[in-house]
């Protein structure tokens, strides 16, 4: 009975997923279903938070780290469907449908952050990725839509299938696939002597950069964050990075750490590829949401330190970060949504004259993903940079630093468009009151935890 109670969180939620999908068959009422959906995401996060231990044979954990991202991805998800509840534009008739996705999208993240398997590692991304398929190309009528969610079927079932295959070689080679006994199989003289075991390692490690848009892998990503519908832009953006950061970095510190050489090798070399790449690729994009799915390229780049460090405390400071990351991208994104046009970079030039408080808001936001005090944003970076340079990665944390001054180009350009140009094209706010003080209390809450940072490290 422990066993099933393990999981019984994830459970509930899928409970009340198919609560939803089926009562929207028969009542259309967008505001019902949304509290419906929000209070089954809090019972979720306070029933998780109630429980530790683990089950089936130690192939699933509950523990304070995972309890604590899962809070993260359940308020991100809690966040995505009160900004879509008065302005998503889709059908009343397909709104139980969004928000049965968006809550098995979240079950299969925490499933992700409480394995300890590759085989439950594997459950939890395929039913996460097959729920954000379908999320992304929700609106039906819009060609961009259908081929953002095309593109990312079409890469990402090739992903899957390698991850499949890596995780057969792991099995062939060690006899396991659970986190803690490939972890005991392994020594340095039979990894070196097994390419099985390496080509099973490299399989995962391709898989997760696919997924979390490391480069070379990014292809996907400009284009299914530009043509998917906004809110789940911000969705794609935060919640599965958190989930597959976190969860991917429990296998390779967990895991690999007999041999770690190797895949600390692969990941300097991706690490080093994707903030250089994505901060470059950024520089020319007249798109702001293609801008910021770059700007996310780089952050994952940024992110892999933590996990090349190794240690939880590498983890830990990937954990600080991508709380940082979540404000920061969904108040960005949030303020994309509420402008008519918000893509299309123009529509900010001289948006301070039309909409001062609006510009406020975004220049906030900007400053924050450029690290730039006192913002949350320098409070994660520095906390990172601090522990790359603990974990003997100094080398790396300088390239980093100059990718992070590369950043601040692209990320200004913003700003200075908005108060240093003239109105160009005409402009408006779509969004509700609540949508703007939704995105308002980001804002400040960035300035918050970037002056009492005592509050948002500990």
């Amino acid at each position: 009975m422990m066993t099933f109670k393990i999981i019984a969180p994830e459970l509930f939620l899928i409970a009340c997923s198919i609560f939803i999908f089926l009562s929207a068959l028969f009542i259309r009422n967008r505001k019902t279903f949304s509290i419906l959906a929000i209070l089954g995401l809090l019972i979720t996060g306070v029933w998780k938070y109630s429980l530790h231990g683990s089950g089936f044979n130690s192939s699933f954990s509950v523990e304070p780290f995972g309890v604590l991202g899962s809070w993260i991805i359940i308020l991100i998800a809690i966040y995505v469907i009160l900004i879509s509840v008065d302005d998503l534009e889709i059908p009343d008739s397909s709104y139980g449908e969004f928000l049965t996705l968006i809550l098995t999208s979240v079950v299969g993240m925490l499933f992700m952050l409480g394995a300890r398997d590759l085989i439950v590692l594997y459950l939890g991304l395929e039913t996460l990725s097959l729920s954000l398929y379908i999320l992304c190309s929700f609106y039906k009528r819009s060609p961009l839509s259908s081929e953002a969610g095309l593109k990312y079927y079409l890469m990402g079932t090739v992903a899957t299938a390698i991850l499949l295959y890596g995780i057969a070689l792991i099995y062939g080679a060690t006899g396991t696939t659970n986190f803690y006994e490939i972890a005991r199989s392994m020594s340095v003289t039979r990894v070196l002597a097994d390419p099985m075991l390496i080509a099973g390692i490299i399989a995962v490690i391709i898989t997760f950069s696919f997924k979390t848009s490391v480069i070379p892998f990014h292809a996907w990503t400009p284009d299914t964050y530009q043509g998917a519908p906004t809110p789940i832009t911000a969705f794609l953006a935060t919640a599965p990075k958190t989930a597959l950061l976190l969860a991917f970095g429990n296998f390779f510190v967990g895991s690999l750490v007999p041999i770690w050489v190797e895949p600390k090798t692969a990941l300097i070399v991706l690490s080093i590829l994707t903030m250089v790449g994505g901060n470059l690729l950024a520089l020319s994009q007249k798109s702001v949401k293609r801008l910021l799915a770059f700007s996310s390229v780089s952050h994952v780049g940024y992110m892999l330190l933590g996990i090349i460090v190794g240690t939880s405390d590498g983890l830990n400071a990937i954990l600080t970060y991508l709380i940082a990351y979540a404000i920061m991208n969904l108040g960005a994104f949030g303020v994309v949504f509420m402008l008519k046009n918000g893509d299309d970079m123009d529509t900010y030039n001289g948006l301070a004259k039309r909409y001062p408080y609006l510009a406020g808001i975004m220049m906030i936001f900007m400053f924050s993903l450029a690290g730039i005090p006192p913002t949350v944003g320098f409070i994660a970076k520095f906390q990172l940079f601090l522990a790359a340079v603990n974990g003997g990665l100094t080398s790396l944390v300088i390239v980093a630093v100059l990718m992070t001054i590369t950043s601040a180009f692209y990320y200004l350009r913003i700003v200075m468009n908005m108060y240093m140009k003239e109105p160009t094209v005409e402009t408006e706010v779509i969004s509700s009151d609540f949508t703007k003080g939704l995105v308002l209390s980001l804002s400040i809450l960035v300035i918050v935890l970037g002056t009492l940072p005592s509050i948002f490290i500990h």
